[in-house]
């Protein structure tokens, strides 16, 4: 009888594993504790870099809410009786506390955020429009 050839295994490498080469849809799997995005959040947060303020310049055009006394008298009719002329309101929106993600295993995550937005009018009108 003829001796059959031993077939020669394949190489450990990357990309005799199935999924793990480039350009075949392969994936890749990263695993973080829930340490490392709360440890930036807080930091984040007591840098104050998740407070922001937000005036009619910051903005766009075209958005539908305007931050203006005449357009929060609709939710608020007291604006109305206190600034009969509009006036431009500035919304501080940050967390009061650090966000915080929770992660179960087997569960889904979850993101914790402890959020305030205070609103206040300008102390001056705006100027009258152009003729």
């Amino acid at each position: 009888t003829a001796a059959r050839p031993v077939p020669t295994p394949p190489a450990n490498n990357v990309a005799a594993t199935p999924g793990a080469g480039a350009g075949d849809g392969g994936m890749l799997q990263l695993l973080v504790d829930q340490f490392v995005p709360c440890t930036f959040a807080e930091a984040l947060h007591d840098a104050g870099a998740l407070a922001r303020i937000v005036d009619t310049h910051s903005v766009p055009p075209n958005w539908p809410i305007t931050l203006s006394t005449e357009y929060f008298a609709l939710l608020v009719p007291a604006l109305a009786a206190k600034y009969p002329q509009s006036r431009d309101m500035q919304m501080k929106v940050g967390t009061r506390v650090a966000p915080a993600w929770r992660v179960a295993p087997g569960a889904a995550s979850s993101l914790a955020l402890d959020i305030y937005v205070n609103f206040t009018a300008a102390t001056t009108p705006p100027p009258p429009p152009p003729p």
